[in-house]
């Protein structure tokens, strides 16, 4: 498939993971929880195929282990996003300080995929 693909697939996920996220922290019932879980764990699924065929298709990496530290980075950020609407269904009291904490990932990885900072030395 063409990188073309990947990127939309990649951001548009990504959107919407986060989009999910906070609605997920502004309404924290127990009867949307089934369905909101689903979704962003499909949303999650999906960003991941998107940030690893693109980096297999724009920077040829087609092991994680040769990741740069902006990627590394970025798998980090994917992973506190993913368990995000889990932590908000479970302690819905700090529901505004969660949707803060999206925001500032959500902010985090758009600079990392701008900047593509050295980190962790590599």
């Amino acid at each position: 498939m063409s990188p073309l693909f990947y990127q939309i697939l990649h951001v548009l996920s990504a959107m919407l993971l986060v989009g999910f996220v906070i609605s997920a922290c502004a309404d924290p019932r127990p009867e949307r929880k089934k369905s909101i879980m689903i979704i962003t764990g499909v949303l999650s699924l999906l960003v991941l195929v998107g940030g690893f065929g693109l980096a297999m298709k724009i920077h040829g990496i087609s092991n994680p282990l040769k990741f740069t530290g902006w990627m590394v980075a970025k798998v980090v950020i994917w992973l506190l996003l993913s368990g995000m609407a889990g932590l908000a269904f479970r302690r819905s009291t700090i529901a505004g300080v969660l949707t803060l904490v999206t925001i500032a990932l959500a902010g985090g990885a758009v600079y990392l995929v701008y900047a593509r900072p050295v980190i962790f030395g590599i």
